[in-house]
């Protein structure tokens, strides 16, 4: 019989030998001990099946930005199933499971990193993210003369690094809010060789890259920037490294523009879909969202498709005032009756609503690919309301 639970300390073992064989790397002794000391097997879900761990998930807590407000959102990871147990339904089980114990804990919102998108779509997860990179070889690299500022290490520094990409995080949906360990035992670990920060003539850190060089390749995983003297002064820095990089590969947000700085804007770029979505808890995140303001109050009559987490299916009104503040109520009894004036209505799927509260996808878009069933009322009532932005995130989980 399956038995759906979290972890215990002592069956993390068996949680490490099956991400080593999903995954396929091999844990050193060092970080397979350091593993077992840290890790938080409250925060995996095994699925056992005749006391056996068949298949596990993760939920990591965390918050994350929509449209400049921090949200709480569970980040799936780690999902994986021992080969004699898989395509018999466990991972289904499992991601049941684990939204049923999100929507619990108030993480209206869902995000993971896709192994195959379809995959994840039939149980209501969304593309909402992209991102670019761009390749830029030594004869593209850019002269740029100096900046007032100046360039600091700031290696191990997470308070000073977090402080400018809290500023920064807050313009994109989807950026998680980092605290020490994250910085410690995600960003740094996985993305830094090396950081430096740009400090402007009055002492203040406007930006800073993260970055290594290895066999002559400079690969930049952060360039964040306030001003755009910082950004000036980091493109600078950077270039002082052309004497040990024959290559360079920055990766930035989908928006990013800044190929066309560059006096051979005809580099090479790549768009890649990153993250997917899934609104937990829709009555939750309504309220939680922020949408634009508009000159008057407006209604809308929403029906929402979830066969995976059936408590979002169903109608709602979601009522707005001027400023943009939303209400929301249930409105089965409010449909077919005929009383009052017809309101605006639209029909959709959870994944889809997802991608466009998100601001990822618009409501134009999704009307025309008929992924948005709406009267054009309420198409033009949802483009007025969700706020124009772009979905960014920097972490993988």
């Amino acid at each position: 019989m399956d038995e759906i639970r979290p972890l215990r300390r002592e069956e993390l073992e068996a949680a490490f030998s099956l991400s080593e064989f999903a995954f396929q790397y091999t844990l050193s002794p060092e970080d397979r001990a350091r593993g077992l000391q840290t890790a938080r097997p409250e925060r995996i879900l095994g699925c056992f099946v005749d006391g056996r761990l068949a298949a596990k998930a993760t939920v990591l807590p965390m918050r994350v930005y929509v449209h400049g407000e921090l949200v709480p959102a569970g980040g799936v990871a780690g999902v994986a199933t021992w080969p004699e147990y898989r395509r018999q339904g466990l991972v289904r089980q499992l991601l049941a499971e684990a939204l049923r114990r999100m929507r619990e804990a108030g993480q209206t919102l869902s995000l993971l990193h896709p192994f195959s998108v379809p995959f994840y779509r039939q149980f209501g997860w969304e593309v909402a993210s992209e991102y670019k990179t761009y390749t830029l070889e030594r004869p593209h690299y850019p002269a740029v003369p100096p900046s007032p500022g100046r360039m600091e290490c700031a290696d191990g520094d997470w308070q000073r690094l977090d402080a400018i990409y809290r500023a920064y995080a807050r313009q994109y949906t989807l950026m998680l809010e980092r605290d020490e360990e994250w910085w410690r035992e995600r960003v740094f670990p996985r993305k830094c060789g090396r950081a430096a920060v740009y400090r402007d003539a009055a002492g203040r850190d406007q930006g800073y890259v993260l970055y290594r060089v290895r066999d002559r390749v400079l690969s930049c995983q952060e360039m964040v920037w306030l001003t755009e003297e910082a950004r000036r002064g980091l493109w600078r820095f950077l270039m002082n490294h052309d004497s040990m990089a024959d290559r360079m590969e920055l990766r930035v947000t989908a928006d990013d523009d800044q190929y066309l700085e560059l006096p051979e804007p005809r580099v090479r770029q790549q768009v890649s879909p990153e993250v997917m979505a899934r609104i937990v808890d829709l009555e939750g995140f309504l309220r939680q969202c922020r949408f634009a303001a508009d000159t008057g109050e407006s209604r809308l009559l929403l029906e929402v498709t979830d066969d995976f987490a059936p408590w979002n299916a169903g109608w709602y009104e979601i009522a707005w005032a001027p400023d943009g503040t939303a209400s929301v109520r249930r409105a089965e009894e409010a449909v077919g009756t005929g009383d009052g004036p017809r309101l605006p209505s639209a029909r959709c799927s959870i994944g889809d609503l997802t991608a466009m509260l998100l601001g990822y996808r618009r409501p134009r878009a999704l009307h025309r690919t008929g992924r948005l069933e709406a009267d054009e009322e309420a198409v033009r009532l949802l483009e007025r309301r969700i706020p124009a932005g772009t979905t960014g995130i920097m972490d993988f989980f």
